[in-house]
């Protein structure tokens, strides 16, 4: 089992000579460090009006088989911000209909397309649509692809050279 990150050979070819463990350690620094900026980019992007949706954007680290270095999560509740945003005293809207956005997340991604009350034979009311408006961690990632890619790579190098230091890499 080695740990490769895709279209860096020389850093592959570290890695794959490393001991598991190191290279472990090296590879998951590198990937909490480029995820942290895409999370900031991903707060920044909700409008202003919407900070309880912010409030939910967060990252986390994965250990996973598939990625033996780990890896990273970026997105809408996740992290230590998915407790509170999953959690039923997050932020109600005080005696007002709806559940708020911090279980409606989806809208503010996606949006919604025109809709309306009176599906079941009650009286039919237009209650509007809800734009999108914020980009999905997909797609911001795509945006910032080169960005996080030099910041991987400056921090698994780091990774690397600390734990040569050590003298725990070969």
């Amino acid at each position: 089992m080695t740990v490769t990150i895709t279209g860096e050979k020389e850093l592959d070819h570290v890695l794959s000579h490393m001991r598991k463990t190191a290279a472990r350690r090296a590879v998951s620094t590198g990937m909490a460090k480029a995820a942290q900026p895409l999370a900031k980019e991903l707060k920044k992007a909700i409008p202003s009006r919407m900070k309880e949706a912010r409030k939910t954007v967060g990252w986390r680290r994965l250990k996973t088989k598939e990625a033996p270095g780990g890896g990273a999560k970026v997105g809408w509740k996740v992290g230590r911000t998915a407790k509170k945003a999953g959690n039923e005293k997050f932020k109600e809207r005080s005696g007002r209909k709806g559940v708020g956005l911090g279980r409606g997340l989806q809208w503010v991604q996606k949006g919604t397309k025109d809709r309306q009350t009176g599906k079941k034979g009650g009286p039919v009311r237009f209650t509007g649509r809800f734009p999108k408006s914020a980009p999905t961690a997909g797609e911001l990632a795509q945006r910032n692809k080169g960005q996080t890619r030099q910041i991987l790579r400056e921090w698994v190098w780091k990774g690397i050279k600390k734990e040569i230091a050590k003298g725990k890499a070969f």
